[in-house]
């Protein structure tokens, strides 16, 4: 795996980035949370309360095209990003109180709420809806199909409404799977749960809108009909909807302690790539499972390194990147291939990894202190800084 010379490395400062994606043209969208002032390129934002959400869209050469946020006065976070074929972006979080991102205001109707927001490519904002409960709900990915359907998952708590739907949890938290069209009309929502906590932290589709869905659960769980219970503490687990919600299939990755999935894949062919973490002895790993759902192989990451996120290119490699910020990528059969690794004097924590249609891998996360990488270098500004970093093969 070489690198592009000079290395495309954008950073911006007191921020903490959470997902990254890239669009048909290979402009890089990147979301998470932003404290006090935060500069991106030229371009500086104030939050409004602790942390508020930020979007940012980047040429392929890292030159900031728009950023935009969605501010209030408590604690904010966007966790997923995607782009349709349109580029128009979509941005998932969790907000608390009232937010506003343009004209754009929503309130939340306890804790910690669900929202979803669509931007056009220019970034001016066209919808947000919300879903919540007086308990407390979060979204942690989003995906879209072909149809820009939109799908997300997390966690509601007590009794959730998704379009006014209400869900009720089964145990502390239940996961929930949720879809939403393109103009933000509420479509379905599912949950799977027991007496304990469940949660969706990872989300892909396939071209027919069929469903794929990772996290962790304790103790015994209903996935639909099926119930299941955890080896350890928790259990990763790999789950399939089709487009209308009805539960397909659902797989268990478990060790003693607590396991769970972080990041999903497909693809071209619809096998299902799953990374995470084993808590048991700080290690990852990559799993993956034919279309129906049959395991066909699950590898230990390379160099103890957690999984937080993965993407695959158009020969059905995977690239996984790390809590460690490495870069690892697999071949079809499980092979390491290649390990690259920005490095900081101080903290460095990757987040999350996109291919765009050049198949080159993005990744972004977290740093401070200086971070080189390619023979080149970044000093955070700020207390955390976010890190963008563009690849070739």
């Amino acid at each position: 795996m070489g690198i592009i010379t000079p290395p495309v490395i954008i950073t911006a400062s007191n921020a903490i980035s959470y997902d990254i994606a890239v669009d048909k043209a290979n402009n890089i969208y990147v979301t998470g949370a932003f404290s006090s002032t935060t500069t991106f390129d030229s371009i500086s934002i104030n939050t409004k309360g602790n942390t508020d959400v930020f979007i940012a869209k980047y040429k392929p050469a890292g030159k900031l095209e728009w950023v935009q946020a969605i501010a209030g006065s408590g604690h904010d976070e966007g966790h997923g990003i995607a782009v349709d074929a349109n580029g128009n972006v979509y941005v998932t979080g969790h907000y608390y109180e009232t937010v506003s991102t343009g004209d754009i205001s929503v309130t939340s109707a306890g804790s910690a709420d669900v929202f979803i927001a669509k931007y056009d490519t220019h970034g001016r904002p066209q919808w947000i809806r919300t879903a919540g409960s007086d308990g407390g709900e979060r979204s942690y990915d989003l995906a879209l199909d072909n149809a820009a359907n939109v799908y997300l998952t997390g966690e509601f708590q007590g009794t959730g409404f998704f379009g006014g739907v209400p869900k009720q949890s089964a145990g502390e938290f239940d996961l929930f799977v949720a879809k939403y069209n393109t103009d933000g009309e509420f479509l379905w929502v599912q949950s799977a749960g027991g007496s304990e906590r469940e949660t969706g932290y990872g989300i892909a589709t396939d071209p027919g809108g069929d469903v794929f869905v990772t996290g962790a659960f304790f103790g015994t769980t209903a996935f639909g009909n099926t119930s299941t219970s955890s080896v350890g503490n928790a259990d990763a687990f790999v789950a399939k909807y089709d487009k209308d919600g009805s539960f397909q299939w659902m797989q268990s990755l478990g060790k003693p302690y607590s396991d769970s999935g972080r990041g999903i894949a497909l693809d071209l062919l619809g096998n299902v790539f799953v990374t995470g973490q084993h808590q048991a002895n700080a290690s990852g790993f990559l799993a993956k499972y034919s279309p129906d759902g049959s395991p066909l192989w699950n590898m230990p990451l390379d160099r103890s390194a957690q999984g937080s996120g993965v993407a695959t290119d158009k020969s059905g490699n995977a690239y996984v990147i790390s809590n460690v910020s490495t870069l690892l990528k697999y071949g079809a059969d499980g092979s390491l291939q290649r390990a690259e690794f920005p490095r900081s004097d101080d903290t460095v924590v990757g987040t999350s990894v996109a291919v765009g249609s050049n198949d080159k891998p993005h990744l972004s996360g977290y740093y401070k202190g200086n971070l080189t990488f390619g023979g080149s270098s970044k000093i955070s500004a700020g207390f955390l800084d976010i890190f963008v970093i563009a690849y070739q093969l």
